[in-house]
């Protein structure tokens, strides 16, 4: 496991709501304790994230992953592996590592960790007005982790058929495509997700991806392929139609919702 950020470094102290486990949306929770580690962590980088976002200095467009392409109201940080300050770069394997719990734990997910986290991010979101929105949309991810420090995260249940609201400040998993598709759909569907703020908020979100190089074997095919495959070809390969024809399906049904 990777060293925890202690709590005393935060820039500007975030309390994040201490509970047992990880929470999952959609099936049942895993068994991942939240530890001192994981509560010290997202800590710091939303603390981080709100110091940097509030100093609003031109000097911060130079830094490590900045990035302001997202359109109104939103603004990102970005950080790869080794990106960052040394404390940064310790949140991240911390992430990484809990993640990759989080993945051992879930239905599907189990035999998915030998593919690392090298090309994982950590991204700290801040949605500066109010009404300011991110569209319905799933992960392309193994796993997603997120912690909010206000509300604004929706989840669709597939169950209820309705939107529902991630509590704040709790730390929160759920599926991406590569989980779904790697898993054969064993796996819970990609969740959808979308953002309605009604006030400034700052989001901290570990996204788990494949290693670059690691071979991924296509379910139902005797293909292989690699994440960075993937990325020249922008979109899944084509062995992968069938499997994401329910998943398509599904997220066909979360854009109505957006009319």
């Amino acid at each position: 496991m990777g060293a925890c950020v202690s709590r005393s470094t935060a820039v500007c102290p975030v309390t994040i709501t201490s509970t047992k486990h990880v929470a999952w949306f959609g099936g049942e929770t895993p068994n991942v304790v939240v530890g001192d580690d994981l509560l010290d962590t997202f800590e710091y980088v939303m603390g981080w994230g709100l110091a940097f976002f509030a100093q609003k200095l031109n000097a911060k467009e130079k830094q490590p992953g900045y990035e302001n392409h997202e359109g109104p109201g939103r603004e990102v940080v970005v950080f790869a592996r080794n990106e960052g300050d040394a404390q940064m770069r310790r949140a991240y394997v911390t992430l990484a590592n809990k993640a990759i719990e989080v993945l051992c734990s879930v239905k599907g997910g189990s035999e998915l960790s030998k593919y690392g986290y090298e090309a994982s991010s950590l991204r700290i979101n801040k949605y500066t007005a109010q009404g300011s929105t991110c569209g319905a949309h799933t992960d392309t991810t193994l796993v997603t982790l997120i912690c909010d420090s206000c509300s604004g995260l929706l989840l669709w249940n597939s169950q209820t058929q309705a939107w529902e609201p991630n509590p704040p400040r709790v730390i929160t998993a759920f599926s991406g495509r590569f989980l779904y598709c790697l898993s054969n759909g064993v796996s819970e569907p990609p969740a959808s997700h979308k953002v309605i703020s009604s006030k400034p908020r700052i989001s901290v979100a570990f996204f788990l991806r494949p290693n670059p190089s690691a071979s991924l074997d296509i379910p139902r095919t005797d293909s292989t392929t690699t994440y960075n495959e993937i990325l020249r070809n922008r979109a899944f390969p084509e062995p992968w139609e069938d499997i994401l024809e329910g998943a398509a399906g599904y997220q066909k049904r979360m854009a109505l919702q957006l009319k």
